[in-house]
């Protein structure tokens, strides 16, 4: 990108890219054209968990080879960053795109992106994979105390999973020998899929503890109203601050 000023030429090619990463099941959180203080060329910035998972050459490798099925563009492999979902760089940019229409493009003036210094960022609307359903996970593991009816519960965050169209408490499961009844049951899970806003990825929630917080808590509800219809006289003891 030899020009200072983005052309239509330049922002074409950067959606041509994404979409072509789309349909080759590329997950892509979020393209902006980027224009460094230092640079007098733009720099298509792309954060896919591809990095995170596959690692730096592997996802490079893989989005050269998308790049060059597309034929003569004015982006090049020399332009194409890719960062990964928890990158500095990433966090802003949603944070753009949160404070916007996340179905437009959107041109911002901030003067930093993560920890490069920027003139001007030309953000991309959002892509299939950002409109895919988002779930926070949570496995809630129940001990029954001797043969009584009280149950010690323990709430344990997952993963959180996108594209998942199931939510709430989406599980119920235990071991049980032959001949064995529900009265005989001394251990329980409970699976639950919380729905959350799919312009979030996992950097967010980690930094949130009023959301983490907050969705616990409902997981502990959502969790033991199913317990509950397996077990309905269940005595289940929270830790202060949790619900029950």
């Amino acid at each position: 990108m030899d020009t200072i000023t983005l052309v239509d030429e330049l922002i074409d090619d950067g959606r041509k890219l994404i979409d072509r990463l789309i349909e080759e099941n590329i997950p892509v959180i979020m393209t902006c054209s980027v224009k460094p203080v230092e640079n007098d060329r733009w720099s298509l910035c792309t954060a896919t968990p591809l990095l995170d998972e596959k690692g730096a050459a592997r996802a490079y490798r893989e989005v050269y080879r998308v790049l060059g099925s597309l034929g003569n563009l004015w982006v090049t492999d020399s332009d194409v960053k890719l960062v990964g979902r928890d990158d500095p760089i990433t966090r802003d940019v949603l944070d753009i795109k949160r404070r916007f229409s996340v179905n437009l493009p959107t041109r911002s003036r901030r003067s930093q992106l993560g920890n490069l210094a920027v003139e001007e960022t030309y953000v991309y609307p959002a892509t299939e994979y950002e409109k895919k359903p988002l779930r926070q996970s949570f496995m809630v593991n129940y001990l029954r105390k001797g043969d009584t009816n009280e149950w010690r519960a323990k709430t344990t965050r997952e993963e959180v999973v996108r594209g998942a169209q199931a939510k709430g408490a989406v599980g119920y499961s235990t071991a049980r020998w032959e001949g064995e009844t529900s009265a005989n049951v001394k251990h329980a899970t409970v699976l639950v899929l919380l729905e959350i806003d799919p312009k979030l990825e996992k950097s967010d929630i980690e930094h949130d503890s009023e959301l983490i917080c907050s969705l616990t808590k409902q997981a502990n509800l959502t969790a033991d109203r199913l317990f509950r219809q397996h077990h309905p006289d269940a005595v289940i003891p929270r830790d202060e601050g949790e619900a029950g």
